[in-house]
């Protein structure tokens, strides 16, 4: 061992080369450098590894030791120093050797000595302070120097001095400004295992549990040491995996492992070498000075070290300057450091760790673990848009704080906050079980009126409502409403609250009545309590903008959203949320009303602005997003709809699980979505995994699940999964549920009828759509109204029955009713108002006004291509039926060009199997009949027939109609036994499905017997022929499987022969 170095050399030494960098860079330009980290992080082994890579390159220089934890170690270190380099007057009892030392090492006449100096933990600078008025110095043993024990620090151009501390100021002071100072942080992962791997002895661990293992100790260096000797002296039982283990387990463990002090020959002898007691030398000398520092370090222990904010600490002190003064001593033993200025301090988790063994030492974690709770319960805001990052900075310490007992009333406080905050987040789940916990401590602890509990009740009606659990919702709500009418009175903002959230669940439940009777006197009472341009009147409003839409009173709910938005721009500005709430309110008006593309500009702006201030995937961008996708879906983009939908599906499963209310909503939508492009066994699997999730959180009867249902009985229908009687049985189902729910009178009930009507129509059964149709329709006028467009949209329906069941001028009555107000209350270029000028003009078609029929489907389609674009599906309908008008009007070639290219869009839209291509493709095929071009047709329809029998089933009505196109083809080209067969084929399969009495079996069965009746005509012309021939002289011609054409050649040769006229039909 080289004189003036205690400790040997340590030959497991890895890493800090960037250190010994700076080290020799900053010696260049300063004669002090020091080395300030947390205890344990490595210095003094820096500064030992340092002093021997000097030696090494200088071997004639001298290296010295300086103990400096005390007064009486440094004046003992200088002593030594004086043997060391043999100083006369050594041995003089009388001389002040610290002195002459200092002028040996500082003697610029010794030009060829070089030396250098540690001073090894410099933890306590007022060592060096010295005595004032000559009083002794409190921390220096050696109470009789009347001097600084700085003063003996040497300047000298032939040595240079590495220091050593914990203490920020003792190295400011002692570089005399700190420019010379180098901060020793803990190592890297890399480099923190290499140490590990060095010091374990024959250890074949994985890579992984090693790279656990020191990130578990903070990748410090002694508490890596200290847990390899743990290790070593533990084998074969103790392994790396189980230390592990043991670190991950309970407090007591980990103090185990880094609790004892270990024998270390390159350790101070005189200090303790483990890591928490290393520390706890510094908690109580912390304590000594300042008190109040180390009731900060107290509360950093018991909170979230990650990132403490100023404003939660500072809370615990009388003054900013209190919190300050209290800060800095842990700022400067680096214990814990700035996050960013002015935001919050962190501390290592093993600072943490050491702090509570020493507080549970002294009796006190229970109580400071109390205190944190309690600070925090009182410092966190109510949930707001204002507040959220607040929220969000607190939220690790309330994970924290929350696993402290104690404090009852505060912890049920600080649940309620943290619930509210969950719900504003859109964790219902966490929200729900924080509010239902807070409730239960408020009920036993303060009593069912106390308004606190009664606030509880609200959050959790609140969070219910959220997850569609409205008869749920209902009862916590009508508790907090009755109770803070009891206690507050009806006009205190608190009761204005709960009475605006029993009108929304009323809302949700169907009650509208009763939703709107709630509903104004909590906007009369909010007005005065307020003022009417308060932000919460405007809330209020909003809400009752939604009923009036409920109502269909689409003029006025408008009315009051345009109010609205320009209440909360004025009052918070055009980018809070709150003002972007009300513009997407307003951007789903547009598109109720049909204002597509003023809706997705709309809701695109308000998407962008949201993105902006919330973040990019914040969940209050979902519901927006799956807006905007509607918007495309209406337009007919359904692969740009499909895209967003997916998009929020895959983020709301992240952020908000996999079966939170918004996920379900979005994967819903992106099945319908599905189901317009064609995509049935991909729909049907979205529609199924909805509707299991809603009938395990929200039971068989809820709206959500009942929709669900709704859902699959028409993809069922669509795909031919089900036979109609099947879908017939989960509709009559639904609509049971309907009318036990709402009762008869109210417009689901309505709405379930008009799905029966439209099954009906498939089936054939054109009697029952019109009758059960008839009576919702009368339903809607009697509560919605004749002019409200659901009403109109049933009004619709039945006009179509009575047309098929040709009661053509009841029908077009009707139309024209429907047409007049759909142009009244949704504007003329409305798609609804564009499908009932469709529908009219197939009235005048069906009374065989041609010229007005044509003309008013014109005017609809251009319209429709202005609106909707060339290639939505309705606009694609107009074409169809303008091309079909064309064609029956003489312009085949004309209609036969607009025909394909529509068949081309279809294929590039839906695809080549979607039904809306393959009704294209038996549309075409009608123009080539009529051109007699009966072989192109028979290709299409028997194409088209293919597809539908395989995806959509023989006995859906689209597949029947292509077998009655193909049947009608079959009889064009004389091809009976092929027209019969199918026929046959085609009414076994509708009077199964349809019923004998369906107008469409009877259809078929007549056209069975009209081909049969034509059968029996060729085999009459056929006997005819033979006798006939036979009379000329003519036989053995072969007649008996000769086909029509066959026949036909004959019968004209036989005319030649006896000048016959007569042919069989």
């Amino acid at each position: 061992m080289p004189k003036g170095i205690p400790y040997g050399r340590d030959e497991d030494f890895v890493g800090r080369e960037a250190i010994f960098q700076q080290v020799k860079a900053k010696f260049e330009t300063h004669r002090r450098l020091a080395l300030i980290g947390l205890g344990g992080v490595g210095k003094s082994q820096i500064a030992i590894e340092y002093a021997y890579r000097f030696l090494d390159d200088f071997p004639q220089a001298s290296v010295f030791w300086v103990h400096a934890s005390t007064g009486a170690r440094f004046i003992q270190a200088y002593h030594n120093i004086a043997l060391q380099i043999d100083l006369k007057a050594k041995d003089d009892p009388k001389a002040d050797i610290s002195q002459l030392v200092l002028e040996w090492l500082d003697d610029a006449n010794a030009g060829n000595r070089r030396w250098l100096m540690i001073l090894d933990n410099v933890d306590d600078y007022e060592v060096f302070r010295g005595c004032e008025n000559n009083a002794p110095i409190p921390t220096c043993d050696h109470s009789t120097c009347p001097n600084p024990l700085s003063r003996y620090l040497p300047i000298s151009s032939n040595g240079s001095i590495i220091i050593t501390t914990r203490n920020k100021q003792a190295a400011m002071e002692l570089t005399k400004g700190g420019e010379s100072t180098i901060e020793v942080l803990p190592f890297g992962k890399p480099e923190a295992k290499d140490l590990l791997v060095k010091k374990l002895t024959e250890d074949n661990s994985p890579e992984t549990v090693l790279e656990e293992l020191v990130e578990a100790l903070g990748c410090l260096p002694l508490a890596i040491t200290q847990a390899a000797a743990f290790i070593n002296v533990r084998r074969p039982r103790m392994t790396p995996s189980l230390c592990l283990e043991l670190l991950q387990g309970s407090e007591s463990q980990s103090t185990d492992v880094l609790g004892n002090d270990m024998e270390d020959t390159r350790q101070d002898l005189e200090l303790a070498n483990s890591l928490i007691s290393t520390w706890q030398v510094s908690f109580d000398q912390i304590k000594r000075r300042n008190p109040a520092s180390t009731d900060l370090l107290a509360l950093v222990s018991v909170l979230d070290g990650h990132c403490i904010p100023d404003y939660l600490l500072s809370g615990h002190f009388n003054s900013r300057v209190g919190f300050e003064n209290a800060l800095a001593p842990l700022l400067d033993f680096l214990f814990v450091s700035m996050v960013k200025e002015g935001l919050g301090i962190k501390v290592h988790f093993l600072v943490q760790l050491a702090t509570r063994k020493w507080l549970e030492s002294n009796g006190q974690l229970d109580e400071w673990k109390s205190t944190a709770l309690g600070l925090v319960a009182k410092l966190y805001p109510e949930a707001m848009f204002e507040t959220r990052d607040m929220c969000r900075n607190l939220s690790p310490h309330v994970q924290l704080v929350l696993q402290y007992s104690g404090l009852e009333t505060q912890r049920a406080e600080l649940l309620n906050k943290v619930a509210e905050f969950d719900l504003s987040e859109f964790q219902l789940d966490m929200a729900f079980g924080r509010a239902s916990e807070a409730l239960n401590i408020q009920k036993r602890l303060l009593g069912e009126s106390h308004l606190d509990t009664l606030q509880s009740y609200q959050t959790l009606s609140s969070i219910l409502c959220q997850r569609r659990k409205y008869k749920e919702a209902m009862k916590y709500c009508h508790v907090a409403l009755t109770g803070r009418q009891t206690v507050l009175g009806s006009e205190h903002r608190s009761t204005i609250q709960s009475m605006a959230l029993t009108a929304l669940i009323y809302k949700r439940l169907g009650k509208i009545a009763e939703a709107t009777e709630m509903e104004d006197s909590a906007l009369d009472a909010c007005k005065r309590f307020h003022g009417e341009q308060a932000i919460e009147t405007f809330d209020l409003i909003r809400q009752v903008s939604e009923t009036y839409e409920e109502k269909g009173l689409y003029c006025e709910a408008e009315r009051l959203r345009v109010q609205v938005v320009e209440g909360t721009t004025r009052l918070l500005g055009p980018d809070h949320p709150s003002t972007l709430t009300s513009l997407l309110d307003l951007a789903a008006m547009h598109g109720i009303r049909g204002r597509y593309k003023e809706m997705e500009r709309l809701t695109s702006e308000v998407l962008e602005a949201q993105k902006r201030v919330l973040g990019q995937d914040d969940p209050s961008t979902f519901p927006t997003t799956c807006i905007l996708a509607n918007s495309y879906s209406e337009q007919g983009r359904w692969k740009d709809a499909g895209s967003l939908y997916q998009e929020v599906l895959q983020k709301s499963q992240v952020i908000c699980g996999q079966e939170h209310p918004t996920t379900l909503s979005a994967k819903s939508s992106l099945a319908l979505v599905f189901i317009d492009q064609g995509c049935w066994d991909v729909a049907e699997s979205l529609v199924l995994e909805v509707l299991d999730a809603r009938k395990k959180h929200l039971g068989e009867d809820h709206d959500d699940t009942v929709q669900s249902k709704q859902h699959l009985a028409v993809l069922s229908d669509l795909h031919g999964k089900l036979s109609t009687a099947e879908s017939e049985t989960l509709l009559k189902e639904s609509h049971e549920w309907t009318l036990r729910r709402y009762g008869s009178d109210h417009p689901a009930t309505f709405g379930s009828m008009m799905n029966l009507g439209v099954l009906y129509e498939k089936q054939g059964n054109l009697q029952a759509a019109e009758q059960i149709t008839s009576r919702a329709v009368e339903g809607f006028k009697n509560v919605l109204g004749c002019d409200h467009p659901t009403t109109l949209s049933s009004m619709g329906n039945l006009a179509r029955y009575r047309s098929e069941l040709g009661f053509i001028q009841q029908s077009m009555d009707i139309a024209s009713e429907v047409l007049n107000g759909r142009k009244r209350i949704l504007g003329p270029e409305h798609p609804d108002t564009l499908v009932s000028e469709r529908a009219l003009a197939v009235g005048y078609l069906n009374q065989g006004n041609r010229e007005q029929g044509a003309r008013i489907a014109l005017a609809a389609l251009e319209i429709e291509m202005k609106v909707l674009g060339e290639e939505h599906p309705q606009t694609l309908e107009s074409k169809a039926l303008c091309a079909t008008i064309r064609a029956e009007q003489g312009h085949l070639s004309e209609a036969e060009q607009e025909l394909n290219q529509s068949l081309v869009l279809h294929r590039k839209i839906f695809g080549l199997e979607h039904p809306r291509t393959l009704n294209a493709m038996t549309e075409l095929s009608h123009v080539y009949r009529m051109q007699e071009r009966y072989k192109e047709a028979q290709r299409l329809v028997s194409q088209a027939f293919k597809v539908q029998k395989r995806i959509l089933g023989a006995d859906n009505p689209e597949t029947q109609h292509s077998m009655s196109a193909l049947v009608s083809i079959y009889i064009q080209r004389h091809k009976f036994d092929a027209a019969e067969r199918l026929n046959a084929e085609l009414l076994r399969i509708q009077e199964k499905s349809l019923g004998v009495d369906s107008t469409r079996t009877q259809s078929t069965k007549t056209d069975q017997s009209r081909i049969r009746a034509i059968q029996t005509r060729i085999e009459e012309a056929r006997t005819e022929l033979v006798s006939s021939f036979e009379s000329i002289g003519v036989t053995n011609l072969g007649f008996e499987n000769a086909t029509y054409d066959q026949l036909k050649r004959f019968w004209d040769l036989l005319e030649e022969e006896i000048g016959r006229d007569e042919e069989p039909s």
